[in-house]
């Protein structure tokens, strides 16, 4: 239940980080005159003619960013192609998709084989790549989707570019930032739950496999409940004969 309220949550929450501004460029014409600028008074017509602080203000958001590249493709520029293959499948993709595999992760782990991963079924090559479950693919997705990684490499922009602000050069952060955060809070916190519960049924089925273990150690493989399993291990290790209860290995019930 969790999950899925957290999938309800992600998903409008990131859509519409998507498509928010996320970083902004304006010039601050007061700052291209003295005492910082290197524009003498008298060029203060001809920039406010220009108009350069409405033609040279910009927003960028992640859709606008994705957009552009696809515009220039025909390009054939090697950082355009990598470019947008890190923003569609790392930043976008794999962060959505492992969103809604957690969600199936968690199913899962409700319904049990009910609602098993479909390439559980495939061959063991296969298998050992994919993985056995939902989770298995969240997992790999996780390590893969670099949402909070671009947030990053955005903020360290805007950090760098500071430097230049007293120049009227102004690159700021905007409240899509805030809003892809949210996104990505709520996508840890989703992946720490399921992954918390999935590794406790983990841990418990080695347990119970260890028990089997210990049940089937010597026998024939074939699982059995506790008593059966000591007194066939008594009737083929030991030979009863009738005497006082004292006389029994009392050993093997511990």
């Amino acid at each position: 239940a969790i999950a899925a309220l957290s999938t309800m949550l992600f998903l409008p929450v990131f859509l519409k980080g998507l498509y928010t501004p996320c970083m902004s460029f304006h010039i601050e014409t007061k700052q291209l005159f003295p005492p910082y600028g290197p524009l003498p008074e008298a060029a203060k017509p001809a920039i406010d003619i220009l108009d350069l602080k409405d033609l040279l203000k910009s927003e960028t958001s992640i859709a606008s960013c994705i957009q552009d590249y696809i515009a220039r493709l025909p390009e054939w520029e090697a950082n355009t192609f990598i470019s947008l293959a890190l923003m569609v499948f790392c930043v976008v993709g794999f962060t959505l998709v492992d969103m809604i595999f957690l969600m199936l992760a968690a199913i899962e782990l409700a319904f049990g084989s009910a609602f098993q991963n479909p390439f559980a079924t495939l061959n063991a090559n296969l298998r050992g790549y994919l993985g056995h479950s939902w989770i298995d693919m969240a997992r790999v997705l996780r390590k893969l989707s670099m949402l909070d990684v671009a947030m990053v490499g955005v903020y360290l922009v805007t950090v760098c570019m500071s430097m230049y602000a007293k120049y009227g050069v102004v690159v700021s952060l905007e409240h899509g930032m805030l809003i892809l955060l949210a996104s990505e809070i709520v996508h840890s916190i989703t992946y720490y739950i399921v992954e918390s519960a999935w590794n406790h049924q983990e841990i418990e089925e080695e347990l119970k496999e260890v028990e089997v273990d210990k049940l089937t150690d010597g026998m024939d493989g074939t699982p059995q409940n506790s008593w059966s399993a000591i007194t066939g291990c008594c009737s083929n290790r030991w030979t009863l004969s009738p005497g006082p209860a004292s006389a029994f290995p009392m050993g093997l019930l511990s």
